[in-house]
């Protein structure tokens, strides 16, 4: 009996976390050539997604920042944390659109988290996640968590 509850509930966080990553309401008409690269990342083949994603940000430079941003996501699902954070600074945060903003910071604070950074993290995680999907809002939470417990405030997480 504790052995069923511990696996549903084990299975509920491996829920939510792998739901914290799917992409949410991508805003824009993505290019024609992007299906290769969604199949890859569809089909769990993250690192090759990333590779096109970067491909096609250098393809189409007028969406190169978002392109950059599903390739560091791609890198993340793949847990390369260090080709997540070589991949950031070229993304233009000011071209980003809708829900990408965000995402982008998530990114940010996951990099920080990595690097033992807590304070970083917190900064990245400054938005308000009332208005945001359900996915998104799981992952804020659940790094602001993460960031506030490696602080020591356990109170707040």
């Amino acid at each position: 009996m504790i052995l069923r509850r511990g696996l549903t509930v084990l299975f509920c966080c491996i829920a939510a976390f792998v739901a914290g990553c799917a992409q949410v309401g991508a805003p824009r008409q993505e290019a024609p050539d992007a299906v290769a690269a969604d199949q890859a990342y569809g089909q769990g083949n993250f690192d090759e997604a990333a590779r096109d994603f970067l491909a096609l940000a250098d393809a189409h430079p007028r969406d190169g920042a978002f392109y950059r941003l599903r390739a560091a996501e791609a890198y993340l699902q793949n847990g390369e944390i260090e080709a997540v954070a070589r991949t950031l600074p070229d993304i233009r945060r000011h071209n980003l659109q809708g829900d990408e903003p965000v995402r982008y910071d998530l990114l940010a604070a996951e990099v920080a988290l990595s690097r033992h950074n807590a304070a970083a993290a917190l900064s990245d995680l400054r938005f308000s996640e009332a208005d945001l999907a359900t996915p998104l809002r799981l992952r804020a939470l659940e790094l602001r968590a993460r960031a506030q417990a490696a602080q020591g405030d356990a109170l707040s997480s």
